[in-house]
């Protein structure tokens, strides 16, 4: 590759709209990059001041990394190197096969690159509390603003660890949809300073119920709540009269109440509530 092609390149994977097959190319263009010809910084700070309005999503770690070098690496509890376009990569997603355990995750925790990424996502990970206490205490997560953490092996416990964190300062989206994380773990959750900044909150299949429902409706530390998913549990019509009525929850857009068994007194009082004047989306 001669000197300037690099910087050709980008400019013209950069000019085309964001899509995960340009990501990759701009990726692999870093890994080929002429380093003894041409400073690689000049790239990455050409490509951060055009990724700058991609979705954060888009931006991740290439999916042959983290299985090929991240994952193997993990096991050995020696995290790698990153890959060269780290300084652009915003997301890490670990594939959903679970392939993270608690060792691992306590290596991922304590990789220093980690303190760039916006979203991490750990779907489907054998990720017990165990292992999201060291996540949750990783003194590189403050950048995180997305945690994804469905259907790993998480209890109640888990609510522990996350409002006992002083890390997370910068988490809106949080998903424990899948988990076992139940009432109690919930009131955990609620409760800390952690909450006061959530805007996304999961709760799929979590093992929810009423009680529940009651505890989301009177923690006014959610007020910054925009979205709720509470699919899949088992609130019933004083959980959703609870919601209805709650004065914490007047900022949601989008509450997903399906699957649970609330009747007809619960579904028209939700439609009903003034508090709750500003959904646009409702699932019940």
């Amino acid at each position: 590759m001669e000197q300037g092609v690099g910087l050709e390149r980008l400019r013209s994977l950069l000019y085309d709209a964001p899509d995960p097959a340009i990501w990759g190319q701009i990726c692999d263009t870093f890994e080929t990059w002429p380093v003894d010809l041409h400073p690689i910084d000049v790239g990455l700070h050409y490509a951060e001041a055009h990724l700058a309005g991609w979705p954060v999503a888009l931006r991740a770690a290439p999916d042959l990394w983290v299985r090929d070098r991240l994952l193997p690496a993990l096991r050995q509890i020696r995290p790698p190197p990153p890959p060269r376009a780290w300084p652009l990569i915003r997301a890490l997603s670990i594939p959903e096969e679970g392939l993270l355990d608690d060792p691992m995750a306590q290596g991922l925790a304590a990789w220093a690159p980690l303190s760039l990424l916006s979203l991490l996502s750990l779907p489907a990970a054998r990720l017990t509390d165990t292992g999201l206490a060291f996540i949750a205490q990783s003194p590189f997560v403050g950048h995180l603003t997305r945690l994804d953490l469905r259907r790993t092996a998480l209890t109640a416990k888990a609510g522990r660890a996350l409002s006992q964190s002083h890390r997370l300062d910068n988490l809106v989206d949080l998903d424990l949809g899948g988990t076992a994380l139940g009432p109690r773990g919930l009131r955990f959750l609620v409760h800390a300073p952690i909450a006061e900044r959530l805007e996304v909150l999961g709760l799929a299949s979590s093992g929810q119920r009423t009680e529940s429902a009651m505890e989301l409706a009177a923690a006014p530390l959610l007020r910054n709540l925009r979205a709720l998913d509470l699919s899949h549990n088992r609130v019933d019509d004083v959980g959703a009269l609870a919601l209805a009525r709650s004065p914490h929850l007047r900022g949601l857009r989008h509450l997903d109440l399906s699957h649970n068994p609330i009747g007809e007194a619960g579904i028209s009082a939700i439609k009903a509530s003034t508090n709750l004047k500003m959904l646009k989306s409702l699932v019940i």
